[in-house]
């Protein structure tokens, strides 16, 4: 009698029971300081998604959907007392030590999505703090759920997936045109099909890849696997089968805008061309349903009892304390993050650095070189690949001859917002049926180093100071001092011949200009602009491509003639260039001034 009576005093001081409005407060507040402690993580994030909402639209239910999936797993979850494990904090504290590195850290790792690793790690050492170790047997999934399709992918790591689903859905399209009795040519990813005499071409762009239908789709289906079946294997075979049904059916929905775009060009753009994507994910939604109706009967019988109602939320008696504990901790960490990024005055979305004149006010006459033709006006696919819509495509001449050259000149302009990957030739040009002759090749452009005065204001990034152009307005003749870009003038150039004209060569080379900065690598951009010290952000991709048609020169004397030529030309162009784009020494100095 005295042993019982000392039992259950034990286990009264051990075992406590929340009634289910206390647990939903005390998990509301450790929420709360989550999104606190992860703001600049999530303003990218939704800022992101809901510019890219037909993309990344699906990221805004999932932690909706993470919420049923633990719910749904509520009797094994709480089969006994959630007993708290102090040493979860440790697990917190590695998570948010990676996500600071990546917040604060070098360039290179400042990715939205190494953030998420950070972030990832804290979560699970919140679940471990406060339920335990067994826990995780639980909450496993809905956790890597959450990390896997609660995010956006950054385009420079989503891009190599991107480009070869952009090529599997152009050879899937070709083989049903060729099977359906079109007349088709294919260069690329660029179909031309033959309709009552009349050359239609599809271009299979990015937007075509099936990228934006994949990323929804598995979060759907991995859903619907999880939920719907009960077995692992099942599970996996399903999820598995998630990819090629997205690949298929973005193939049919293409050979179908296909179709239609022969009829009738309006069918293949703007509103028509979105639901006819917004169509094809229903025959989507039910062959993977099919699938799962098939697997389903090689699933034993469910007889597990419907969920319990809950009403307490059992813990173990240290529970409020490591609670408390970690409470403070979440607390404490929040304001040291928020405190370092007000110190050092990090800006998640950067504001736009406008430019100061429409580049379309680049001059006529650049040196030698007079322009030539119309300028080039990209449709809506094009802009959209490219990503923006101030850019100009303007021919010259070299003395207004073009028997005597031709250059190309391409300026594309991106500022402000989360991030930005630009477009190079290597990609554009290979995926409309060229061929790279040889690797991509840095030319140094020598004769513009230490061409320019030396200015007195300095680049705060480099501790270099900017080089200064005089500049004379053609109307008012008042003159102007134009900051250049720091940094050595490089050339990436890359040299391709014509898949259908063997006569045929296009050389192309450019290089960015990033915060006030020179360099010609496009992977080097985002580091250069988006980097957490600047509030503002913008970088320009400035282009040149020359053709060569049956000349007698070799592949070195063309890239050598292509190299001397646009140095030549950028001695007068850059000037005009800098003076359109934002002047970078007015957002590292703000005066009252200062846009």
């Amino acid at each position: 009698m005295r042993g019982s009576l000392v039992s259950q005093m034990t286990e009264s001081n051990t075992d406590i029971r929340l009634s289910l409005w206390q647990a939903t407060i005390a998990l509301a507040l450790v929420v709360a300081l989550l999104l606190a402690l992860f703001w600049h993580f999530l303003l990218v994030q939704v800022n992101y998604s809901a510019q890219y909402l037909g993309d990344w639209g699906h990221t805004f239910i999932i932690p909706l959907v993470t919420g049923y999936l633990i719910w749904c797993e509520r009797d094994r979850l709480l089969a006994r007392p959630l007993a708290s494990a102090p040493a979860g904090m440790g697990l917190i504290l590695l998570g948010l030590a990676f996500y600071c590195l990546t917040l604060f850290g070098p360039g290179f790792l400042q990715v939205h999505n190494a953030k998420s690793i950070g972030i990832m790690i804290t979560i699970f050492g919140v679940a471990v703090t406060l339920c335990g170790w067994a826990s995780l047997r639980v909450l496993w999934f809905p956790i890597l759920y959450l990390a896997a399709f609660g995010q956006f992918i950054s385009p420079q790591i989503l891009a190599p997936v991107t480009e070869r689903m952009q090529d599997i859905a152009a050879s899937g399209a070709f083989f049903m045109f060729e099977l359906l009795g079109f007349e088709t040519t294919r260069l690329g990813n660029l179909i031309t099909l033959e309709s009552d005499g009349v050359a239609r071409p599809l271009d299979v762009a990015e937007a075509c890849s099936g990228m934006k239908m994949l990323m929804a789709f598995m979060a759907m289906g991995v859903f619907i696997a999880w939920t719907g079946l009960p077995t692992l294997w099942q599970r996996v075979v399903l999820v598995a089968l998630g990819l090629p049904i997205a690949i298929v059916v973005n193939i049919l929905r293409i050979t179908t805008q296909g179709i239609l775009d022969s009829m009738d060009s309006a069918l293949s753009v703007g509103e028509a061309h979105s639901m006819l994507s917004l169509l094809w994910l229903i025959p989507a939604m039910l062959l993977y349903l099919f699938f799962l109706w098939v697997l389903e009967p090689f699933a034993p019988e469910d007889e597990s009892p419907e969920p319990a109602p809950v009403e307490t939320i059992p813990v173990t008696g240290g529970t409020p304390r490591t609670y408390l504990v970690m409470v403070g901790l979440l607390a404490l960490c929040t304001i040291g993050v928020h405190l370092v990024a007000n110190t050092t005055g990090m800006r998640s979305i950067k504001g736009a650095a406008p430019l100061r004149a429409s580049l379309d006010s680049l001059p006529q006459v650049v040196g030698e070189w007079v322009h030539f033709g119309d300028d080039l006006v990209y449709n809506d696919t094009i802009v959209d690949v490219l990503g923006t819509d101030l850019y100009i495509d303007r021919t010259y001449a070299l003395g207004g001859d073009p028997r005597a050259g031709l250059l190309q000149v391409h300026v594309a302009f991106y500022t402000g917002g989360v991030s930005n990957r630009p477009h190079v030739p290597e990609r554009c040009w290979a995926v409309h049926g060229m061929t790279a002759s040889r690797d991509s090749e840095l030319v140094p452009l020598d004769d513009l180093n230490g061409f320019w005065a030396t200015g007195d204001a300095v680049n705060q990034a480099t501790g270099t100071n900017y080089p200064v152009h005089s500049w004379r307005h053609p109307v008012t003749e008042i003159e102007s001092s134009i900051h250049l870009p720091v940094g050595d003038h490089v050339l990436r150039t890359t040299l391709f011949a014509d898949g259908s004209d063997s006569m045929r060569r296009m050389v192309g080379g450019y290089f960015f200009i990033a915060n006030g900065r020179l360099t010609p690598s496009a992977l080097s951009v985002r580091r250069l602009a988006y980097n957490f010290e600047s509030t503002h952000a913008y970088f320009c991709k400035v282009q040149f491509n020359m053709q060569d048609y049956g000349s007698s020169l070799d592949d070195d004397q063309l890239l050598e003639l292509f190299a001397d030529r646009v140095e030549v030309m950028l001695k007068d162009l850059l000037p005009e260039v800098m003076r359109i784009l934002p002047d970078w020494p007015e957002y590292e100095n703000p005066g009252p001034t200062s846009s």
